[in-house]
This record gives structure tokens, sequence and C-alpha cells, in this order.
């Protein structure tokens, strides 16, 4: 049974005009839901349905969804106790797949927005070239420190290496407009993404491993063309990304639960073969060397020396990079005490450059 706000399917004039589930988490947003809400809303693709899910707020989100709820049939409320964002996504995936004629799917965080040509790029997109897993470009706002200076992913298809070096920053896609694993820039077909759901742990950063899970696909289908999994790129920033004080990136656990998820990937490692899984490990082993740069402590380090070895021979790392993860791995303490070190120097010289400016 679906909850009674769940709409009617109706019949829109959309060129495109596959049925979209846009899924929303929502954690004390009150300041910028509206705003998120609205975005959604004036979408020039008007089939969708948004499905928000508030996860526990104790401020006044759940009155401005059921305040939006009661104006646009389209939206559909699920309150629940706070569980994470994980479980709220996957609580949004297990309604969307029980609602007839869904097509798509769109996860967008309660305090972003996005570009009112957003589902019809996407969709476009995914229609005319029968992909499955649509990316689009996406821009910073509120406390951004300085403009990034980046560039475009030149092709329209993406293999399952671009994929990935997109969803690790690996590689050109450092400076690429899209880079990051998080899956709000993304939509997905159904079909293809039916079953998956999000890791539901609030110490892993979810986004990555689902990514991985995905393109997973991609070899156990290899030898069915039809159910080979395409990606597309969208040369357009469609996405808005707010940095603030709570944002994920800024908390300072980060790095544990970066090396967390990456560690989940490496379970899968034997379903990827050449470059495509020297990144997933390359990855893994940056977010660990970070990991232990802030001091936490990783039980067994030496069990990843064949990988850092593994690198080195097939050129991923230089020397230095690999003395270093040697380091880490037999010598955790020393390798902190240097890294500090480094940076004091670092400091000093930035010092030095500034008093000779003004100077």
């Amino acid at each position: 049974m679906l909850p009674s706000s769940a709409p009617s399917l109706v019949q829109t004039h959309d060129l495109f005009s596959g049925k979209v589930v846009v899924i929303v988490p929502v954690f004390n947003l009150e300041r910028s839901l509206e705003e998120c809400l609205d975005s959604i809303l004036r979408q020039s693709y008007q089939n969708f349905i948004l499905i928000a899910i508030n996860d526990g707020s104790s401020d006044k989100s759940l009155e401005i969804l059921e305040k939006y709820r009661k104006k646009d049939s389209r939206i559909i409320v699920i309150n629940q106790e706070n569980k994470g964002v994980p479980n709220a996504r996957n609580a949004g995936l297990n309604l969307a797949e029980k609602i007839n004629g869904v097509e798509y799917i769109s996860f967008v965080d309660g305090d972003d927005f996005i570009n009112a040509d957003f589902l019809n790029a996407h969709i476009e997109t995914l229609e005319k070239t029968q992909a499955d897993i649509s990316i689009c470009g996406y821009e910073k706002f509120g406390n951004v420190e300085k403009a990034e200076k980046k560039h475009f992913f030149l092709g329209r298809y993406l293999t399952q290496l671009d994929f990935l070096s997109m969803v690790f920053s690996y590689g050109e896609w450092k400076s690429t407009y899209g880079s990051g694993g998080m899956v709000w820039k993304h939509v997905y077909r159904l079909s293809t993404i039916r079953g998956s759901r999000f890791y539901d742990d609030r110490e892993v950063v979810e986004d990555e491993l689902f990514c991985v899970n995905i393109a997973r696909l991609t070899k156990k289908y290899a030898y069915i063309p039809r159910l080979t999994k395409k990606y597309a790129y969208i040369p357009r920033n469609l996405y808005y990304y707010r940095i603030s004080a709570g944002t994920l990136t800024k908390q300072n656990n980060i790095g544990k639960k970066l090396a967390i998820g990456r560690q989940f990937c490496l379970d899968g490692l034997e379903d990827f073969h050449g470059l495509s899984r020297d990144i997933i490990l390359y990855s893994f082993l940056m977010s660990v060397r970070h990991f232990v740069v802030d001091g936490y402590d990783i039980s067994n380090l030496k069990r990843y020396v064949k990988y850092v070895v593994m690198l080195y021979r097939r050129k991923m790392i230089d020397w230095k990079t690999a003395k270093r993860f040697l380091i880490f791995c037999y010598m955790p303490n020393l390798a902190r005490k240097m890294y500090n070190v480094e940076k004091c120097i670092r400091k000093w010289k930035n010092h030095v450059k500034v008093f000779v400016k003004m100077s």
C-alpha cells in the first residue's frame, strides 16, 4: 500500500515522458529546504514524483514538507525517526520501486538546489544515448573559499574506467566538472539500480560504495551487450552544492569515513581488472594515509603492503609515495611525526613568502 498522498499516474506532454522519482533526505533543514523544494517543483520536466524523507528533524522541516505536500499531489512525505542519510535514501528507494511506471531515480540533498533544466537534460540524455546513468557537473555555493578552475569532459560517453576515475577524482577528473562519487549529480534508470541499496552505516561515506557496486554490474554483464551498463556525460553544471559548517567534507572524521567506505569497495575487487582495479586500490591507500595522518589507528596496516608494491610496479605511484606508504604500514607513529615536521616546514615557508612580499 502506498501512502494516501501518492499521486495518480498522469500523462504529460514532455518530449521524453519517463517518470522520475526524486528522493530527498531531510534532517533539520528549515533554513534551506524551501529553496530546494522550489527548485525541484519548477523543473521544465514535470513528470516526476518527489519523495521527501523527514529523518527525525527537530526543527520545522516536517512542517515545511507537509505544507508543500498539501500544495502538490506529486509530493510524498515519509516521516521516520533519525537513522541517517543512507537509511533515508533506502526508504525512498523502497517506495519508488513499488510505484508503477517509474523509469528513473534521482537524488537531491535537502540543503542543495538544482537548475530548472536538471531533470530535462538528464532524461533527454538518457533517452537519446540509451545510457543507464547520466552525470552532470555541479557548482559549490555558500562558504566557498575560492572558485575552482575546472573543465568539462570532452566526450559524451564514459567507459567503466572513466566512471571510476570520476568517482574517485583520479587523473584528469581532478579538474573536471562532475568529479566525485556523490550520487546527487547522477540520474539512474530504475532498471539499472533496482534492488541496490546504500550501505546503512553513518561511519561510512556511502555514495562511493554505491557507485562502485553499480559499476561492478558492467563486468558482470560484459558478454551481454544489451545489459552492459553505459554512462553518459552532460557538459553542464546543473546541481548546486551548498558548503556550510555542517557539510560532510568539513567534518573532522571524513578521513575515517572515506577509509572505511573504500575498504568495503575492496570486497568486490575481483570483479574489476586493469586500471579500473588499480584506481580503487590507489584511492583506498590514499584515504588510509590521510586517516593515519589524522591520528587514527588502523590495525594490521602491513596487509596493504602488497598493494603498495603492486601500484609502484605499475607506476601508479612513484618511489617517494611508495616509501611513505611503507613507513605508514610498518611505523605509523614515525610517519605521523615526519608528516607533522613537513607540515610545519611548509607553514614556515609560506610565512616567509608572505613576509618577503610585504617587505
